[in-house]
């Protein structure tokens, strides 16, 4: 049996530097630029308890402009309305059926229907807009449960999960899941020897995104390279983006934090640093992270500079760099930034104040 130490959270400390140029065309407009800003929040640090959060994982826009937010602290997931107006709460918290020991992905169909996943309790559970169980699916113990899960159409779930292959091999797998354990399709599948300190999860690293029609697109974790594959549902290539990129040293700041967030989860996992052997990479990654929004376009975020996206048509065609604007006020280092077909939203990953969602929208704004 495998005892992994997870390192998600050392995976996604944002490294900063400067801007990826990883297009050879230029904006537009020279004069202003594309920015994604925010136009609306939802979140307080004092007052009605249903606007107060613990620690949001998820964050879902639906098809009828609802706002969902998965708190894992606190076991739930409440919706608010497009005015940002408290809904109901949902906690899915237990043993059973449709329940779970914990909570951190959230999403939904273009039907209504609410998928919620655990990467801990190992399970995908799809409901209906009232909260209905329609289908599950629990992991065994050859695979984790989703590091990431993305909704797809007919009840599917694209997710990226560990896989452990006899006795020292393990690595990453993105798959395509539908009402069954096995994959019904897998993109894509990185091994690595198996080490008890997670460092196969850093060397198997994949970044992933879907569309509601199906998409995938797909890139794996490198220092060296940028290169993008868009998949069609059935596994077929649609497209491929492969641009020029310079390894990027990153700041001893960002080294040092990612060693000390390593440190901790090992304290966490084995009770103290005894055995303690992390050697993080002194480059930046080419890509933090991938997204589809309304248009099917790709957004591509950078690894060198985290608030800098290079946007990509359907075709895989580079249009445009946006920036991401954020308040001043909340000094993050790192802001999750969830993409769909019905809005984008974003919430602080280390917030220095308290938690709360960010509802962006994009603009051209004069160039500073």
């Amino acid at each position: 049996m495998y005892k992994a130490l997870i390192l998600f959270s050392v995976i996604a400390v944002a490294s900063c530097g400067g801007e990826h140029e990883t297009a050879a065309a230029i904006d537009s407009q020279p004069d202003s630029i594309h920015c994604l800003l925010p136009c609306d929040s939802i979140g307080v640090e004092l007052g009605d308890s249903t606007y107060m959060f613990g620690d949001i994982w998820g964050r879902c826009v639906f098809p009828d402009g609802t706002t969902g937010i998965l708190d894992q602290a606190g076991g739930t997931v409440s919706f608010f309305s497009g005015d940002g107006e408290f809904i109901r709460s949902f906690s899915p918290m237990g043993e059973g059926p449709g329940e779970f020991t914990s909570i951190d992905r959230l999403g939904c169909d273009e039907n209504g229907n609410i998928m919620i996943a655990s990467f801990y309790g190992r399970k995908i559970a799809w409901f209906d807009s009232d909260l209905e169980l329609i289908d599950e699916i629990r992991f065994t113990s050859t695979r984790s449960g989703p590091v990431k899960a993305y909704p797809t159409s007919d009840l599917g779930t694209v997710a990226i999960t560990l896989v452990f292959s006899g006795e020292d091999s393990a690595g990453t797998e993105v798959s395509l899941f539908r009402g069954a354990v096995e994959p019904e399709v897998t993109y894509r599948r990185r091994m690595a020897l198996f080490d008890q300190f997670g460092q196969y999860q850093l060397e198997t690293d994949i970044k992933a995104c879907c569309d509601l029609q199906g998409r995938v697109a797909v890139a794996d974790r490198s220092y060296d390279t940028y290169n993008i594959v868009c998949y069609s549902a059935n596994g077929d290539t649609l497209f491929v983006i492969d641009e020029p990129f310079e390894r990027t040293r990153r700041s001893r700041e960002d080294i040092d934090r990612e060693i000390a967030v390593a440190e901790n989860n090992w304290r966490e996992a084995v009770g103290s640093l005894a055995g303690f052997n992390y050697e993080p990479d002194e480059n930046a990654p080419s890509i933090h992270s991938l997204g589809f929004d309304s248009r099917r376009r790709l957004w591509v975020r950078s690894g060198v500079d985290t608030s800098v996206y290079s946007i990509y048509d359907s075709t895989g065609v580079f249009q445009y760099r946006c920036y991401l604007r954020m308040p001043s006020w909340q000094i993050v280092r790192n802001w999750n930034v969830e993409f769909s077909p019905y809005g984008i939203l974003a919430s602080p990953a280390d917030p220095e104040m308290y938690p709360l969602v960010y509802v962006l929208k994009e603009e051209i704004v004069p160039a500073e």
